[in-house]
């Protein structure tokens, strides 16, 4: 028997393959899933068996050490499952389906194919990474990382925070002006300007002979207080009429969720990461482009809110209440997607801990080392590892006969 692993598909899981079992000694041949296909566009789900079974035999399937069905399509491996199933071979298998449904079956009736689900294998690891502190935040000086972790708790509605800056120092100078010119204490001042922000009016204040700089102060000090009251009333009302029909005209809503998770991205690794969440009690926020995603009414039921949007515009993150988030994870099927994502967060909040898929693991280090993004998971990598640890276990439990 020959000592060559036998990888069929194509895709992540198979790229890493490769890579992971030469680095563990091994020898591998890959048989890509266009080379199943008997006429071109063909899928491979289409074909028929017996010709499935012929590509296996030119590629010396009886003569293999072990079988990896690791294409990224769950019908591809069942199918190619089934293939190889019929030679009968006493060998170890091992496939990647992601459906959990389907994989506890072909657990429980194939007692020698090891099954590994990429997405139950990472859902840990991106959890603990959610777990675990910031390392980024820590690196920042201290004055930086006080002024950010303040920042995590405020609302970014600048012209909010300058009118309550603007009240309170009219305040202050109002109260200044009564102690000035009525000779009152502190605290009478204070009744005296708040009496004029109340009742835009000096009614509490007895007119003496004042001279015409003090009474021009004083008509000032009255229209200016009156023109505050009515531009913060004015903005308030303008401010809440917006928001709420922002959500209507432009299909934009803001969520005032805080410290939950923003999860970027629904597909099959993104659903089951969603619903571990929830089972951690976790708020979560998901954004996911695509209207028509299959689970995206499923976490509806579960009273999840959902952004049919694109995670990598500024406006929808902090629709999503970045401000406020205890953490992002970016887990679109495209490593360059959760980059953008990832930095154009971190970029909005230093603070913030993100967590990003990346399928190559040599990309992971060099965003980590150039972007600063240390917090990766490879959920292919993963996988594969834990299907290499599952060869070897077998391998080391029932050793292959010696070839004559």
């Amino acid at each position: 028997m020959e000592s060559t692993v036998l990888i069929l598909g194509s895709g992540h899981l198979a790229n890493q393959a490769v890579k992971k079992l030469n680095k563990a000694g091994y020898k591998t041949y890959r048989v890509p899933v266009s080379k199943f296909r008997e006429q071109e566009d063909t899928p491979v789900d289409e074909t028929s068996l017996d010709y499935a079974r012929e590509v296996l035999e030119e590629n010396n399937i009886k003569r293999v050490l072990a079988v990896f069905i690791i294409d990224d399509n769950d019908r591809t491996n069942l199918h190619l499952l089934l293939a190889v199933l019929s030679f009968e071979l006493e060998i170890p298998i091992t496939i990647s389906l992601l459906d959990e449904r389907i994989a506890a079956h072909v657990r429980q009736i194939h007692h020698r194919v090891r099954v590994c689900n990429p997405a139950m294998i990472a859902l840990k690891h991106f959890i603990m990474e959610l777990r675990l502190p910031s390392r980024d935040l820590q690196q920042l000086p201290f004055a930086k990382r006080i002024v950010h972790q303040a920042k995590v708790g405020m609302r970014r509605d600048h012209a909010i925070w300058a009118l309550l800056a603007g009240f309170f120092c009219l305040i202050f100078i109002g109260t200044i002006f009564f102690q000035i010119t009525e000779n009152t204490d502190f605290i009478d001042s204070v009744y005296l300007m708040t009496s004029v922000i109340t009742s835009v009016n000096f009614n509490d204040v007895t007119l003496h002979d004042y001279n015409f700089c003090t009474k021009l102060a004083r008509v000032v000090l009255l229209i200016i207080t009156w023109g505050f009251c009515l531009l913060t009333v004015a903005f308030v009302i303008e401010y809440i009429v917006h928001r709420h029909s922002e959500s209507f005209v432009y299909g934009r809503k803001k969520y005032n969720l805080k410290d939950h998770i923003i999860l970027c991205g629904l597909g099959r690794f993104g659903y089951p990461l969603a619903i571990a969440l929830l089972k951690e009690k976790e708020q979560l926020i998901v954004i996911e482009n695509n209207e028509d995603n299959y689970y995206l009414n499923a976490l509806r039921q579960r009273g999840v809110s959902v952004l049919v949007s694109d995670a990598t515009r500024p406006e929808v993150l902090i629709d999503a209440g970045l401000e406020r988030a205890a953490g992002l994870v970016s887990i679109v099927g495209d490593d360059q997607v959760n980059l953008a994502v990832g930095l154009l967060a971190r970029s909005m909040r230093a603070d913030l801990r993100v967590v990003l898929r990346i399928y190559d693991q040599s990309t992971a280090k060099q965003i980590g080392k150039r972007f600063g993004l240390r917090h990766t998971v490879s959920s292919s990598a993963l996988a594969i590892a834990q299907a290499i640890d599952w060869l070897e276990a077998e391998l080391a439990e029932n050793p292959p006969a010696s070839s004559e």
